[in-house]
């Protein structure tokens, strides 16, 4: 009982705390990217790497550097991350 208490607790935390995201940094943190690549990491340095599939299907290990400054979509161009602004 006290398991599912905890549990419906946790998430009514996250529906409200997700009510609370303005919709545009909602926005600003998809990417079109994130459907093809996986493990990916934000460096201080503002770079991007991650594992992307490419068109047959096998993983290429691509980093997008001082990808923090893109202004458009990062997308995912055969396994290469690319800055689309």
């Amino acid at each position: 009982m006290k398991k599912a208490i905890a549990t419906l607790a946790l998430l009514s935390l996250s529906v409200v705390g997700s009510a609370m995201v303005p919709a545009r940094v909602a926005e600003a943190r998809t990417h079109s990217f994130e459907r093809t690549c996986w493990d990916w990491t934000w460096k201080r340095n503002g770079d991007l790497c991650s594992q992307c599939r490419t068109r047959n299907g096998r993983a290429h290990h691509s980093c997008l550097p001082n990808a923090r400054a893109c202004r458009g979509d990062i997308s995912n161009q055969n396994g290469w991350l690319v800055c689309g602004g």
